[in-house]
C-alpha cells in the first residue's frame, strides 16, 4: 500500500508570488519586467516554491508586469508589446506561500 503526504511546515502571509514560467533559465534568478514598453531584466531573490508559483523575497513589487512568453530571445531594453486582456496580464501578486518538504511515501 502506498500513500502520498504533504507537510506544510511554514507559511508566509502576503508573500509576493510570480508564475514559475516567468523565471529566466540563465543561472541567476531573474525575470523580465515590462517598463515603458521595454523589457527590463530584474534579478530576484526567491523564497518558497509551490507548484507553478514562486515566492519573490526581493527585486519586484506588487503589480509589476512580467514577461512569460518569448523571454528566451529577449535582451535588456528590447521593445515589447503586451497582448491579451488588461486584467489577465501575468503580474506579481500577494498570496500565502506555503513551504513543504515535498516528502512522498
Amino acid at each position: 500500500m502506498f500513500g502520498r503526504i504533504r507537510i506544510d511546515y511554514d507559511q508566509r502571509k502576503d508573500a509576493l508570488v510570480i508564475p514559475r514560467l516567468a523565471l529566466l533559465d540563465d543561472g541567476e534568478p531573474a525575470v523580465f519586467v515590462v517598463r515603458n514598453g521595454k523589457a527590463s531584466r530584474v534579478p530576484v531573490k526567491l523564497g518558497y516554491a509551490e507548484g507553478p508559483w514562486l515566492e519573490v523575497r526581493q527585486g519586484l513589487k506588487e503589480g509589476d508586469q512580467l514577461v512569460t512568453a518569448g523571454k528566451v530571445v529577449l535582451r535588456d531594453g528590447t521593445a515589447v508589446q503586451v497582448i491579451g486582456q488588461p486584467d489577465h496580464k501575468p503580474v506579481a501578486t500577494k498570496a500565502a506561500a506555503p513551504a513543504h518538504d515535498g516528502t512522498h511515501a
